[in-house]
Parts: C-alpha cells; structure tokens; sequence
C-alpha cells in the first residue's frame, strides 16, 4: 500500500508493501519512503520522519550513529506535535523502537541478518539475539 505523506511542506509517498531488511529506506529521486510491512500502521509516519532526516544529517558528513540519535530526536518532536504532549510522544518512540528491534531481531534469528550495537539517545544498548 502506498500512501501520501507531507513534512516539512515537500511530498513524499511511504510504500510499506515489501519486506526491508534495514525496516526502512530512503528513495531521494523518488520521494518514497519504503518502510517493511511488518511495522504497524501507526509507526510509519514516525519512521518516515526518522530516514528523512537521518538522510539529511549523513548527507551534511556526519556519521551514521550521530544522524540516527539526531533523527531519533526529531522523530520525538514529531511525536509531540501530533500526540499533544513530551510524556505521550516519548512512551509512544518507546514502544515503536521495541517493535523495530523486534522485527529485526526475528529477521537476525531467521538468519537474515546480524545485529549490531547501536547508541540510543541516553544509553548504549547492544541488541543481540536471543538464544
């Protein structure tokens, strides 16, 4: 299914038809956000938020891990401006990041792919699958 999808005044499309091995990706040329079919509805905007600007900060030259916790925290901005509070918009990016890692962690045990450590806003966590 592909639906439309404005932010910050430029169009988009989010396509969450397909499986993704990294949950999401970024088609610049054609302003499509393709986002697995695994994530729930009412993450895919919040995601899509997070590979635009992911894609911003890497394409300035900063690193991946820099522009995923710069992305993570204008995908929370996002969530306060549409949930209408700080306390709602962070239990709600709480809740789609376990969801995320839950999707890639059943592709990591399907032997897809590995998991690597990754820095959340506050905290490092290493995400590994489980035995």
């Amino acid at each position: 299914m592909v639906i439309n999808f404005k932010y910050k005044d430029k169009s988009y499309k989010i396509n969450n038809s397909l499986s993704i091995a990294t949950i999401a990706d970024l088609d610049e040329n054609r302003k499509i956000i393709f986002i697995d079919r695994r994530v729930p509805k009412k993450f895919r905007e919040g995601v899509a938020v997070h590979e635009i600007e992911k894609r911003n900060f890497m394409k300035k030259g900063n690193t991946h891990t820099y522009s995923h916790n710069e992305a993570r925290k204008r995908s929370l901005a996002f969530y306060m401006g549409k949930l209408d509070g700080g306390q709602k918009a962070f239990k709600f990016l709480e809740e789609e990041e376990k969801c995320l890692l839950n999707i890639l962690e059943k592709q990591c045990n399907e032997g897809k792919r590995n998991l690597n450590p990754f820095v959340d806003d506050k905290i490092i966590k290493f995400v590994s699958p489980r035995k």
